[in-house]
Formats: structure tokens, C-alpha cells, sequence
């Protein structure tokens, strides 16, 4: 693999293991899972002022 990011994080990432990584997160159980967590999370937050989406 060459390497295209400035350290070893950003070229394993780059690599197969995201790939894998990704394709495991993408059942229904996983959503429905990530549903639930983020609902009760956000009931509990008093005031969300900032709220960042990473790809």
C-alpha cells in the first residue's frame, strides 16, 4: 500500500479494514441499535447549541 496520509492511523483506516469496518455496520440491527441510543440520548440533553455530522 503506498501511503498517502501524513501517519500510520489515516493509511490503516485507508486500507481494507475500513472496508470491513464499514460493510459490518450496515445490518438493520445496527440502525435500529444507533436509533435508540441517540434518541435517549438526545431526551436527556438539556440544550443542544452545536451538533457536528462526521462523514
Amino acid at each position: 500500500m503506498s501511503t498517502i496520509y501524513k501517519n500510520e492511523q489515516g493509511d490503516f483506516w485507508a486500507g481494507n479494514f475500513e472496508t470491513e469496518y464499514n460493510d459490518q455496520n450496515k445490518s438493520e440491527q445496527y440502525l435500529v441499535s444507533n436509533i435508540h441510543f441517540f434518541s435517549n440520548t438526545l431526551k436527556q440533553a438539556i440544550q443542544i447549541n452545536f451538533l457536528n455530522e462526521f462523514p
